[in-house]
């Protein structure tokens, strides 16, 4: 057949989104809050994202404060990412790249509703791990709940995103008692309406491994914790994720 043809090459679109990525990285790199959201510099293995891309979208988020969820002012959004980011700057900022094979057996793996995330040893309270371009792929809806997200950059205007790191932050938050039966009355979950402390979450991370002294630790922690807010405390774990695509959306 006669005339020319065209090939489609799928890395080509690959190739433009990091560099994409690249370019707003090199931006963000030069404004004078940088190093305390990305305080490392990366060598990239060939085929992953650039881990300072979460740093970015960190930064774009940055400039708030953690508010209780019983505050009239509390995002969901905003709570998860900033404790997450907090906590990763207490651990400075752990991180791996997830090998491609590991990546698939994981997704072949499952575990029950029975597994306490709370009593899981982890080697940080908080960990962020980078992914291979496009291996684990997200649908990005245009009619989302609260409306449709803005995207990065114009190389972005199409609907199938992917995973580029994934962050997670396991804390201990503080909850009074009237921060309970406020949660009670209103319908909500009895642990909604609690305090993330940096302070307290660590020290009571580190009771876990207290042996023979962890209940007089956790006692001692409560026991200071009521003096301090007037009335009964208590201890809620949980356990945090964030998830930052190629997209700009998290």
């Amino acid at each position: 057949m006669g005339g020319d043809c065209i090939r489609y090459d799928p890395m080509s679109k690959i190739k433009k989104m990091l560099s994409t990525h690249n370019k707003i990285i090199e931006s963000a790199s030069r404004l004078k809050d940088w190093s305390f959201h990305c305080p490392k510099r990366y060598r990239v293995p060939k085929g992953y994202y650039d881990p300072a891309w979460y740093s970015c979208l960190e930064l774009a988020t940055s400039g708030g404060k953690i508010e209780g969820v019983d505050s009239a002012d509390y995002n969901f959004s905003t709570d998860i990412s900033f404790k997450v980011g907090e906590m990763l700057r207490e651990y400075m900022h752990p991180h791996y790249f997830l090998d491609k094979d590991l990546i698939k057996l994981m997704q072949m793996t499952s575990i029950t509703n029975e597994v306490d995330l709370a009593k899981i040893k982890y080697p940080y309270d908080a960990c962020m791990f980078t992914l291979p371009s496009e291996m684990i792929e997200d649908i990005y809806n245009e009619k989302a709940e609260h409306g449709s997200r803005d995207k990065i950059g114009e190389s972005f205007n199409y609907k199938k995103t992917y995973l580029t790191q994934l962050g997670y932050a396991r804390s201990f938050d503080v909850q009074t008692l009237t921060q309970e039966v406020r949660a009670k009355k209103s319908g909500k979950e009895s642990t909604d309406g609690r305090h993330y402390i940096p302070k307290i979450s660590t020290l009571w991370s580190s009771t876990l491994e207290a042996g023979d002294q962890k209940e007089k630790a956790q006692k001692f922690i409560l026991k200071s914790l009521e003096e301090k807010f007037g009335e009964p405390c208590r201890i809620v774990p949980s356990f945090s994720v964030v998830m930052a695509y190629d997209s700009g959306d998290v």
